[in-house]
């Protein structure tokens, strides 16, 4: 059995949003349940492989998004049931870059810029995050973060209802297995583009 390493998702995410829902999403959230849009924002999201693990078990993921850089370690990648990841913030994506893949050997195997909305509902560490994702291959989805949902006396049908997507499909799946759900391979949708020849990388 594939051991759990570091933290597990507790998020669901809601599929094939269409611009009527992402604009009812927003005025919902903002009026009537007393929501705030937190962040509109486009985020880089560069994928890395040394070719160590089988079935992209073990990938780097760097994020740049507002005011910070994430850096992820993705565990089990091939078994949803028990994938985990090990996150940290940094400031300096490239130099970030440059350090693993000089000393690690480490592989850009993806790199896809991808639009995000941010709304939570509530504040502080009890708050509800909900945020909107548009990646270019597939249709916009919704991924909310069901940590708080009970400390808002709500349950994930409740919230649904309220926002009137109730009739959507609602997975648990991370991002690369939803490109698969429409028959789109996410490393090859977003592989790199290759540098033109006589072209140099600089640091």
């Amino acid at each position: 059995m594939s051991q759990i390493v570091g933290e597990t998702e507790n998020e669901r995410k809601v599929l094939d949003l269409t611009e009527e829902d992402i604009k009812r999403i927003g005025i919902i959230l903002t009026t009537e349940m007393n929501g705030k849009k937190v962040s509109e924002y486009s985020r880089r999201i560069r994928t890395l492989d040394n070719g160590i693990s089988k079935e992209k078990d073990q990938l780097l993921r760097v994020t740049e998004e507002e005011g910070h850089t994430k850096v992820s370690l993705h565990t089990n990648q091939s078994n949803e049931a028990n994938k985990g990841h090990i996150k940290m913030h940094l400031k300096d994506a490239e130099r970030i870059m440059a350090f693993l893949t000089i000393r690690y050997d480490e592989e850009v195997i993806a790199d896809v810029v991808a639009p995000r909305i941010s709304y939570e509902v509530g504040n502080g560490e009890d708050c509800i995050d909900l945020d909107i994702d548009f990646f270019p291959a597939i249709p916009p989805f919704m991924e909310i973060d069901l940590a708080n949902l009970r400390k808002h006396g709500l349950t994930l049908e409740q919230l649904l209802s309220v926002l009137g997507l109730e009739e959507h499909n609602v997975v648990k799946l991370g991002t690369e297995a939803i490109h698969a759900l429409y028959g789109v391979d996410y490393f090859e949708a977003y592989a790199p583009k290759k540098e033109k020849e006589g072209c140099k990388k600089t640091l």
